[in-house]
């Protein structure tokens, strides 16, 4: 599976790393390709934790599959928290269930001074490391 996040991982960064707010985007799937979408953090707690606003979600599952969940840590690192987790992948019936079956979720933050952004999948029940990139600040 191509990776669009990898690809495009500096467009990408500025729309949803900032040191003051977790914010984040989906990349959807549609009849032109794959693209990406800033989406609105709706969260009570923006610094800390992050919502995707339902219209804004809504609009983008109009255009097409969402092919990746995307979303930075300003505070932490670039690994799914268990609020994300609970988030992507809810508990239900005592097994987590898939709200968005094919799509990867990526996390970007800042570690060792380096820009990191880490795609997770879930498969058989668990979030699985899929794919990383590196940069520098320096951009």
């Amino acid at each position: 599976m191509t990776s669009f996040v990898r690809d495009q991982f500096e467009t990408v960064w500025p729309q949803v790393f900032d040191t003051n707010a977790e914010r984040g985007g989906v990349v959807v799937a549609t009849a032109e390709g794959l693209a990406f979408r800033a989406i609105p953090n709706a969260a009570r707690f923006p610094r800390h934790e992050f919502t995707f606003d339902g219209d804004a979600m809504l609009a983008c599952l109009r255009q097409g599959e969402i092919f990746a969940l995307v979303h930075g840590h300003p505070q932490g690192s670039a690994h799914l928290s268990a609020r994300d987790k609970d988030g992507f992948a809810p508990y239900a019936g005592g097994q987590r269930v898939e709200l968005f079956p094919r799509a990867q979720i990526w996390v970007f933050a800042v570690e060792s001074n380096q820009r990191v952004g880490r795609g997770f999948v879930f498969r058989d029940g668990r979030f699985v490391l899929h794919d990383e990139v590196v940069g520098s600040l320096a951009g």
